[in-house]
């Protein structure tokens, strides 16, 4: 009796498609997985996309200065703006002013700034901060701040969170001499200024 060859028997192309239907169901296994993880992956970042488009931002909008009749302090007018879309909470807005010689270097202290917090602040909404200086500025040193000679600085820190339950914080310092000083207006520092 005569055998007949092993590739034509029954229990050989099911052992065959056994086989296959195991590799080809590994395979799906895998992609499912790998989809899964990219899905994932995806959703997070239009979670992160939608919380940086939504999320607040305090920055300031201006900063403008006026001198008291005579011979008295500065008084700094600071305004900070939310530019984000949903509002800021546990807010607190500080700064500092002062008037130094344009050779002077300054130490910008962020820990005993002037100010306090205001709590919520909402969508466009502003805040006003006035920094005075603590000496009376003379009149000489108003022409030496106008002809560039002295700079008028204004530094601070607002911290606040956010409706997603995170703190962010921007830094700010801004000076103020030459032309700026004839028109009572600052312009941002070259460094010292930062926002997260």
């Amino acid at each position: 009796m005569e055998r007949e060859p092993f590739y034509e028997s029954m229990e050989f192309w099911l052992v065959v498609l056994t086989a296959l239907l195991v590799g080809v169901t590994y395979r799906l296994v895998h992609f499912t997985k790998k989809l899964w993880g990219a899905t994932a992956e995806l959703v997070k970042d239009s979670q992160d996309k939608a919380e940086k488009q939504l999320r607040a931002y305090l920055n300031v909008r201006q900063i403008t200065a006026k001198y008291e009749q005579g011979e008295g302090p500065l008084t700094a007018t600071v305004l900070i703006e939310n530019f984000g879309q949903t509002p800021a909470h546990d807010v607190r807005i500080t700064a500092n002013i002062q008037t130094v010689y344009a050779d002077t270097v300054l130490q910008f202290d962020l820990e005993h700034l002037e100010g306090g917090g205001m709590g919520v602040m909402g969508p466009r909404n502003t805040y006003t901060l006035h920094a005075t200086t603590g000496q009376n500025v003379t009149q000489r040193m108003r022409m030496e701040v106008n002809n560039g000679d002295a700079i008028v600085y204004v530094w601070g820190l607002v911290t606040y969170g956010d409706e997603f339950g995170r703190t962010h914080s921007t830094v700010f310092r801004m000076r103020m001499s030459g032309p700026d000083g004839q028109r009572g207006t600052f312009s941002p520092c070259p460094d010292g200024n930062s926002a997260d």
